[in-house]
């Protein structure tokens, strides 16, 4: 007996894909009010424990089991890929969604060079140089006045060295590390949790998330002076406010719509086509952070957000059907 693989829809997929990176994208601007709210890890906290309910009445709802089936894996993936969007989201109360974005979607380039260099994955020229386009779309994405470097990158690059202003040098870099710890997740998902269920997956995250912030709000509300740092990273708990309560729970179900659209597109699509469409979130990002705050990406910005984006594109069609190239 043969069973017939599912249809695929890739316009439908597509369109999914694109809904859902709007709406994370959309929602995630927000994060610029919540910021005088709260610190992240109050927001991840409150969020998360959002989420997890959500998640838990769609769950029941369907009749649907949150129960992993290799425990550890799932802990493991659910701390990196959460260590992933506490970088992005401590990131967003600095930097515009765009760049905070632009660090995150390194990630694909961190999976080819986790599976090549610890996997054994072979990578030929292709993704070799989409890599090295990555990377540099990082850095124009990630260092202020980085068109310089296409007019005079001598210069340019003495003015990115020397310069003492706060928030110079590699801290500028930081949301990268977002990209890292998120690709690790992704290849530990492929490695580890392949035939966990979507909401296990979804539980270990969620959860994981919410403990984090839960935790670390804890001990810096005991300890208000343990870091010296913005209140958006290190304040404790403050009373939340009903401009927090509305915003978060926006959030909240921005995100989880997101979830939901995306879901639905990796099943009506070949996995690596539609992979590709992830990257309408950075075009988003630019498009929702001008229409609301005014904020014009620089040409910088706008450049790296075109490198990565092509470097991610051509990773996800050279990976598809397992090519070397």
């Amino acid at each position: 007996m043969t069973t017939t693989a599912p249809a695929s829809r890739p316009l439908l997929a597509a369109g999914c894909i694109t809904l859902g990176m709007a709406s994370v994208a959309l929602v995630d601007q927000f994060i610029a009010i919540l910021k005088t709210e709260s610190s992240v890890w109050q927001f991840l906290f409150i969020r998360g424990m959002i989420m997890l309910a959500l998640l838990f009445l769609y769950a029941w709802l369907r009749g649907l089991s949150c129960r992993p089936q290799n425990a550890w894996a799932v802990l493991f993936r659910s701390t990196t890929m959460s260590l992933g969007l506490v970088v992005y989201f401590g990131a967003l109360g600095f930097v515009s969604v765009a760049t905070a974005a632009a660090g995150l979607f390194t990630s694909p380039i961190f999976v080819l060079l986790i599976s090549a260099l610890f996997l054994g994955q072979k990578v030929g020229i292709w993704r070799i140089s989409a890599v090295a386009l990555g990377f540099l779309g990082v850095t124009f994405a990630l260092t202020p006045g980085s068109e310089q470097f296409l007019s005079n990158p001598v210069a340019a690059w003495q003015s990115f060295s020397t310069s003492t202003d706060e928030g110079a040098g590699w801290v500028r870099y930081v949301p990268a590390l977002g990209g890292l710890f998120y690709g690790t997740a992704v290849v530990a998902t492929r490695q580890w949790c392949a035939k966990e269920s979507t909401m296990a997956l979804l539980y270990g995250y969620f959860g994981t998330l919410t403990v984090m912030g839960g935790v670390v709000t804890g001990v810096l509300t005991v300890f208000p002076d343990i870091l010296a740092l913005d209140p958006y990273l290190a304040g404790g708990w403050r009373a939340p406010s009903v401009t927090f309560w509305s915003w978060t729970l926006v959030q909240a179900v921005g995100s989880a719509l997101g979830i939901v659209f995306l879901t639905i597109g990796y099943q009506q699509g070949e996995a690596s086509y539609v992979a590709v469409f992830e990257y309408t979130a950075l075009i988003f990002s630019a498009l929702f952070t001008w229409l609301i705050f005014s904020e014009v990406p620089t040409a910088g910005v706008l450049i790296g957000l075109v490198l990565i984006t092509l470097g991610g594109v051509v990773i996800a069609l050279r990976s598809k059907g397992g090519q070397a190239g």
